[in-house]
């Protein structure tokens, strides 16, 4: 039963070997039983015997399904990016009225014509 191992950090050295972090194929006699054992129990090394893995062969239908359902995401993210491009420009124009809005509110409004006389508020005496 051949083996896979991956090291969780590239170079990673178990039972005088550096370990890879891609995942390497071994032929089911390079290791003994003792060796399984300590490779399995590393907490640095993720070890598969192939036998464990149950199912994973996949029928051309299961394949074709999936990559439909991929370009259907793929699609449906196409249609996301261009919303949020849309929403993008949408936010940038109401943003830019927005602060001509705030600039003529702070700005003093102009005040109202003066007259050249001042008017006299006298009160008549009587």
């Amino acid at each position: 039963m051949p083996v896979q191992i991956t090291a969780r950090r590239d170079g990673f050295r178990r039972l005088g070997m550096a370990h890879s972090a891609s995942t390497v194929t071994y032929p089911d006699d390079r290791f003994t039983p003792e060796e399984l054992r300590i490779l399995k129990a590393e907490p640095n090394l993720i070890v598969t015997e192939m036998n464990d893995v149950v199912g994973t062969q996949t029928s051309s239908s299961e394949l074709s399904e999936a990559h439909g359902r991929i370009a259907e995401l793929e699609a449906g993210m196409l249609v996301l990016n261009q919303d949020i491009n849309d929403l993008k420009t949408q936010l940038d124009s109401v943003t830019a009225e927005r602060d001509q809005l705030l600039t003529a509110q702070a700005s003093p409004a102009p005040s109202e014509p003066t007259s050249a006389e001042p008017e006299k508020s006298e009160k008549k005496k009587g």
